[in-house]
């Protein structure tokens, strides 16, 4: 498993300067499936009182992004302090992921000094972990499938927490399916999608969606970012991702 892994994870992390991944996916009933690069901090990690290891989360749940260099209460953190100085796991990144069944942690981090990955990467091109994901679901899905879970039983996200209703908030954005499995668009961005690849120009997207065509480039940057294509590629990829099945609805 571990150099299924290290195969999968060696060629992100020579393009985008990162050193560690994690993947933890955790079950309605709170059971986990976790798989990491780093053998030796994840066995460290999964030996430490049950009681530390809490997860972030927003108030209502919902699919987020945590920097943990911007919370100061992260930096502190006596797991986040070890995976620092003991074994050189430094500046990360949390990509939180709802779905109806599950809620996925991806977690990213490079190595102490290399501070930059914050605004290079984890601000200004978060597609290219997205990307990533997608990728790396597809290729373990072996490994996920035939993983025993790990049992949590005081896991303290679902601690008063509806997951009916959280989902319901999930649905306002539009998971896409097949390779780009992972990847979601807003409402909005979806809205634009779905004009531009039926070949709308963005003065008529504009007009049907009564916003600035400043306000439609910027939808398409964000999309190009996150699909990782060209305009003249999203027909393609509406058909390839499941998109022009459920675009009746946006």
């Amino acid at each position: 498993m571990q150099s299924i892994m290290n195969k999968i994870c060696k060629p992100f992390f020579q393009q985008t300067g990162l050193t560690y991944y994690n993947f933890v996916r955790i079950y309605n009933d709170n059971s986990r499936i976790s798989l990491c690069s780093n053998k030796n901090w994840h066995d460290y990690f999964l030996k430490q009182d049950k009681e530390q290891i809490n997860l972030e989360t927003s108030d209502d749940g919902l699919s987020q992004k945590v920097i943990w260099d911007c919370l100061q209460s992260m930096r502190e953190n006596c797991l986040i302090k070890d995976a620092r100085e003991i074994f050189g796991i430094d500046h990360g990144c949390t990509l939180i992921i709802n779905h109806k069944d599950f809620i996925e942690y991806h977690y990213f981090a490079t190595k102490t000094g290399n501070d930059s990955i914050n605004m290079n990467l984890y601000i200004n091109n978060d597609a290219v972990l997205y990307r990533f994901i997608s990728s790396f679901k597809v290729k373990a899905k072996d490994i996920i499938d035939d993983f025993n879970k790990l049992e949590f039983s005081n896991t303290k996200f679902w601690d008063g927490l509806d997951r009916d209703k959280i989902y319901l908030k999930e649905q306002q954005r539009v998971h896409l399916e097949g390779k780009y499995s992972g990847i979601y668009l807003t409402r909005r961005q979806a809205q634009v999608f779905k004009q531009t690849a039926e070949g709308k120009t963005t003065k008529q997207i504009a007009r049907k969606l009564d916003i600035g065509t400043a306000t439609v480039e910027t939808h398409i940057k964000s999309l190009k970012l996150k699909l990782n294509c060209t305009r003249r590629c999203f027909p393609d990829v509406s058909l390839a991702s499941g998109f022009s099945r459920i675009a009746a609805i946006i």
